[in-house]
């Protein structure tokens, strides 16, 4: 019987992972940093395993995950969010010594997490994108600030900081839209001085609004080749300002479809992926 590992299990998206590979045979254990959730609590759940916090203390995390498949026999190491991805991907050659990883190569994965690497490829492959402006010297600000449309947001490159081994949860709220020159200024400066941190200047980029439909196109890709596919248009999402989707409705949409692949094998993308696409009309 397969073995596989799978963490991040107080996610919902664990859970389903859990259920899926349970129901068809496959070994399940579940692991996090918290001892109570609901992966823990499935059926489907063999065997439970709580690990260092990885937004506490990124390396004792992957120190202890390359611990772990070492000493044990898993047929697979399935990480579900950014905070276990990110670190296992960055040592993956010495924990696919013992565990293959599902999950694409760092260098793959940075290119969807990292919002600028995303719209420079998008562009590229002439897929629509809002106006967007990363700030190489400070000093620019006033420039664009004069050039934009508004409104516009203040958006992180990434969600995920990484400082000091430590992860830092960079939200979108209220507080990153900016409605005019000066209040973009004023906020820009705000949010690039995060709780006394010291980040790179260039992590926030400068996007004009974009209005219409939040759609999302998920696939599956194995060698540059659409294997599955399903589509969803939002209906309502929390926080309204840029939030998960509460409520979905399925659709289908060839166009967006193509974007989505166009885009994820510009990548050279493996894999399971979601592309988000805000639309002002369906096509």
């Amino acid at each position: 019987m397969p073995k596989v590992l799978v963490t991040d299990s107080s996610e919902r998206v664990a859970l389903a992972v859990i259920r899926s590979l349970g129901r068809r045979d496959v070994e399940v254990v579940a692991a996090d940093s918290t001892s109570f959730n609901t992966g823990f609590l499935s059926k489907y759940c063999s065997r439970r395993i709580i690990y260092p916090s990885p937004q506490k203390n990124k390396s004792k995390f992957v120190d202890f995950m390359l611990r772990l498949v070492k000493n044990e026999s898993f047929d697979l190491l399935i990480p579900i969010t950014d905070f276990t991805m990110i670190p296992i991907l960055e040592r993956r050659d010495e924990i696919e010594e013992y565990v293959k990883v599902a999950a694409p190569h760092y260098k793959t994965a940075i290119k969807a997490l990292d919002k600028a690497q995303t719209i420079k490829i998008a562009e590229e492959q002439g897929i629509p994108c809002p106006r967007t402006f990363l700030l190489e010297d400070p000093d620019d600000l006033k420039e664009v600030a004069e050039d934009v449309k508004y409104p516009v947001v203040i958006k992180p490159r990434m969600k995920v900081l990484w400082i000091e081994d430590r992860a830092i949860m960079l939200k979108v709220t209220p507080r990153n839209y900016a409605y005019n020159s000066e209040d973009l200024i004023t906020k820009y400066v705000q949010i690039t001085q995060f709780n006394g941190f010291d980040i790179p200047h260039d992590f926030f980029l400068i996007q004009e609004f974009a209005e219409g439909e939040g759609y999302g196109v998920e696939v599956l890709m194995h060698n540059s080749e659409l294997k599955a596919l399903f589509m969803h248009k939002r209906l309502r999402e929390y926080p309204i300002t840029g939030g998960a989707s509460t409520l979905r409705v399925s659709v289908r949409n060839e166009k967006l479809k193509n974007y989505a692949v166009d885009l994820l094998n510009a990548m050279d993308w493996e894999g399971v992926a979601m592309v988000e696409i805000q639309s002002k009309r369906v096509y």
